[in-house]
């Protein structure tokens, strides 16, 4: 601790001092001081573990705080050493709250819990900070402190504005690159290429809707099941962290072969021209061009070929959605808010389907957008993979 007494106190004393001299402070007039204190101190209890960098950034919003408010007291305890876990159920006694599961970084002040740490996060418990301790005395330095908690230090990059990169950029970008696949594209060619032999906008509409509907429904009920099982990982110390690390790292790496091969010899999807999918797309294709065969009929083929070559054609791109997810479990997020940033996923994932549908629909005609399109977005897609991986690895140097 530093032992040269804090400015501030000191312009306190001074002004009481001189009030007290004159007989303005008897008379019960104290004038309007900028720093009104309703305690002498307050405690924040934080747990925290080495390599969540989460935690790094709500240890530097720490530092921040006690130089605005001199009364404020950290203490810090580090989730790896076995005396922590008796200490959290302590504090859930002592605040009235229940934790549920255990995640860094974990933070209790005033009858209240936080679990993970972002810019509203700390704007929540600065307000109760304010609250106890009264405003800050330097309004200077609270607009400092305001900026540079938007502020964090990314691997290779450097110091970067949160306010420009935030969870919705992330599911905007890797959600329209995961829709940008080759194999997810030349599955919605297949059945299209079927329907579309009925010239009816009607049928194709329907059955092409149907596909596009049942392909979102499976592939969102996927991620939402890898993000519940990478949650159960968040309070394990660094495990989700290296789970999202090596996903980042080993599906770069793929995606970045995937890159060398379509530039060379142009996009192509394996998956949806091996054998056994043919066969699959020739039964469905019968089934719709039988006249025995009735709508209910019609509709379960086209749903079981949508679902059965989602599953087939997932390996071309797991890694986005699952590097995704274990960013948002990392996060800590309510219900309703992981929730609308997969659905934000799932909709730019199907943009260029939905593109290639509705051109179906109004001209009765097949399109797929350029091949260069899919090749440079291949290389994209490798380059965030493998930057995410380097960031989630926690033997990686962050910086200092």
């Amino acid at each position: 601790m530093n032992s040269i007494p804090n400015i501030n106190n000191l312009k306190l004393i001074l002004i009481l001092t001189l009030l007290l001299s004159t007989g303005i402070a008897a008379n019960g007039e104290t004038g309007d001081l900028e720093y009104e204190q309703s305690n002498d101190s307050l405690t924040i209890d934080y747990v925290y573990a080495d390599g969540c960098p989460y935690c790094a950034d709500q240890e530097v919003f720490h530092e921040e705080l006690k130089e605005n408010y001199p009364g404020l007291v950290i203490e810090s305890y580090d989730i790896n050493d076995p005396r922590t876990i008796d200490k959290i159920e302590d504090l859930e006694q002592q605040h009235s709250v229940e934790v549920g599961r255990i995640a860094t970084p974990l933070t209790f002040i005033e009858g209240e819990k936080f679990l993970g740490f972002n810019p509203s996060v700390g704007e929540d418990i600065e307000s109760i900070v304010e609250k106890e301790l009264g405003e800050p005395s330097e309004t200077e330095g609270e607009e400092n402190s305001s900026e540079e908690s938007e502020k964090a230090y990314i691997p290779y990059l450097g110091e970067v504005d949160l306010a420009d990169y935030s969870l919705t950029g992330l599911a905007v970008l890797l959600g329209f690159i995961d829709g940008l696949n080759v194999c997810s594209i030349g599955a919605l060619l297949l059945v299209l290429g079927i329907v579309i032999k009925f010239d009816s906008r009607r049928k194709i509409l329907t059955y092409g809707g149907l596909f596009i509907f049942t392909t979102v429904a499976v592939y969102g009920s996927i991620i939402f099941i890898w993000y519940n099982v990478l949650e159960s990982f968040v309070g394990y110390f660094n495990i989700l962290n290296i789970l999202i690390g090596a996903a980042g790292l080993i599906g770069g790496l793929y995606f970045f072969k995937k890159f060398l091969d379509f530039y060379k010899h142009g996009p192509t999807c394996k998956t949806t021209g091996n054998k056994y999918v043919s066969e699959f797309q020739n039964k469905v294709s019968d089934r719709l061009h039988s006249d025995s065969t009735g709508f209910m009929a019609i509709a379960g083929a086209v749903i079981l070929f949508a679902a059965g070559i989602t599953l087939v054609e997932l390996p071309c791109s797991v890694a986005l959605p699952l590097v995704f997810t274990g960013v948002l479990a990392d996060v800590s997020l309510s219900t309703a808010a992981y929730t609308s940033y997969i659905l934000l996923y799932l909709m730019m994932y199907m943009l260029i389907e939905l593109v290639i549908f509705l051109f179906a629909v109004l001209t009765k005609n097949l399109w797929y957008g350029p091949d260069k399109a899919v090749t440079w977005t291949t290389l994209l897609a490798s380059v965030v993979l493998i930057g995410l991986g380097l960031y989630y690895l926690p033997f990686i140097p962050v910086g200092m």
